[in-house]
């Protein structure tokens, strides 16, 4: 997409990522906090902001290959980058944005 500056899309991506993100701290608010480390929030904060970071940088090689992406496309890739993130994490068996604190 030619009208679409580079800075734009990373935003577009990043967003989507802060959208998995967003639903990964709504999930934890029911968590039970009592035995939880108090740097493991600052742990959690740091990849929550490199999973954000990620879903930028993902929109950013497509659009460097000359892909044309549509916005809504990029907030779809952004988003796929924590949720990839993840399910490599977990072994590859679920994708599904969830919390442990255990």
């Amino acid at each position: 997409m030619d009208d679409v500056w580079a800075w734009e899309a990373v935003a577009w991506g990043a967003a989507g990522g802060g959208f998995v993100e967003v639903l990964r701290w709504f999930r934890a608010r029911s968590t039970d906090f009592s035995n939880v480390r108090p740097w493991s929030w600052v742990a959690y904060a740091l990849i929550t902001l490199f999973m954000v970071a990620a879903g930028g940088v993902l929109v950013a090689a497509y659009m460097a290959s000359d892909a044309d992406l549509r916005p809504i496309e990029m907030v779809n890739l952004g988003a796929s980058a924590p949720l990839v993130f993840s399910s490599i994490a977990a072994g590859g068996s679920d994708a599904s944005p969830s919390v442990s604190y255990n």
